[in-house]
């Protein structure tokens, strides 16, 4: 995923993006 400072919005997007992907990979593993 490259995330370059270009606009906030793009950097802002990133982050979002890759907390989402953490967190549903966290919620993936965890036994249901």
């Amino acid at each position: 995923m490259l995330c370059r400072p270009l606009p906030p919005l793009i950097t802002c997007n990133c982050q979002i993006v890759r907390s989402h992907i953490v967190a549903s990979g966290a919620m993936t593993s965890l036994p249901l």
